[in-house]
């Protein structure tokens, strides 16, 4: 982890920040094919349908009641559900 200092730049802080929120993100989370750009237009959209697994499209387009019950019936894990919106929440950042 890199300490941020008040001498930095902004640009220099976001990155030093972007680079220790990317150490900490669980390993099998990362896709090398998705990068950062801040030139590229097109709709990303479509992106998570490509990287996450069925159970983690099915868990992750649940409304809350729904994540509940569906924990409380033994459907899915605390655990699974969390990684879900985990993995989804790292493809979007």
């Amino acid at each position: 982890m890199t300490i941020i200092s008040a001498d930095m730049s902004w640009e220099q802080r976001a990155l030093e920040k972007r680079n220790n929120i990317f150490c900490s993100v669980p390993k099998e989370f990362i896709h090398s094919a998705l990068s950062h750009s801040l030139t590229d237009t097109k709709s990303v959209q479509g992106i998570p349908e490509t990287l996450l697994s069925p159970q983690e499209l099915a868990i992750t387009s649940l409304d809350a009641p729904d994540i509940i019950s569906s924990i409380a019936s033994g459907k899915y894990s605390s655990v699974e559900v969390l990684n879900a919106f985990l993995h989804r929440s790292v493809i979007a950042h």
